[in-house]
């Protein structure tokens, strides 16, 4: 989740399809996707769901993540008023979600000049529990530690007995994408 603009729908489709659309459509809807990997040997299995971030589709965004495990936070690092509109994210999900365990700030576009120092992003996550990380869909850097990530919270609690809630399945998107403006 998080404000639009931020490139969650980019990030999708890297994670999904290993490819960077330069003309993505702003997100209307929810959309979905599963995501299974290996990660130290063991298969990962994530839903992920790609949701608006405009203020007239947040109750769309809520009914995705009311039973989220876990919750990826994205702003745009050259965008200094994405960052802020974050906290609005983080909130509603502490808020709505008490159980979302595995909560991560996600720093996107970090292959623009940055209005997000790491001190400030990482003091934000800190004060709110968050993991910090930075990446960007378009040119996938940062991705593949993002995914070690999760895969290392997945596993962890694999290993403490407890189910995931949900299967994960990759769907393709493309054609739902149209391009914006």
């Amino acid at each position: 989740v998080g404000p639009p603009a931020s490139g969650k729908s980019c990030f999708v489709i890297r994670a999904s399809q290993q490819q960077y659309l330069e003309d993505t459509a702003t997100t209307t809807t929810a959309a979905f996707l599963q995501k299974e990997y290996t990660h130290k040997n063991r298969d990962v299995k994530l839903e992920i769901w790609d949701t608006a971030g405009q203020e007239k589709f947040k109750s769309v965004s809520y009914s995705c993540f009311r039973k989220a495990d876990m919750a990826l936070f994205f702003f745009d690092c050259s965008d200094i008023e994405s960052f802020k509109a974050t906290d609005y994210w983080v909130q509603q999900v502490k808020e709505k979600v008490p159980d979302c365990i595995y909560l991560y700030l996600i720093g996107n576009k970090i292959d623009l000049n940055s209005q997000v120092s790491d001190q400030e992003a990482n003091d934000y996550a800190t004060q709110n529990q968050l993991k910090y990380l930075k990446i960007s869909a378009k040119t996938n850097q940062g991705i593949d530690q993002l995914f070690n990530a999760i895969g290392d919270d997945y596993l962890a609690k694999q290993l403490l007995g407890q189910q995931t809630k949900q299967k994960f399945e990759v769907k393709d998107i493309t054609n739902q994408m149209k391009k914006c403006c």
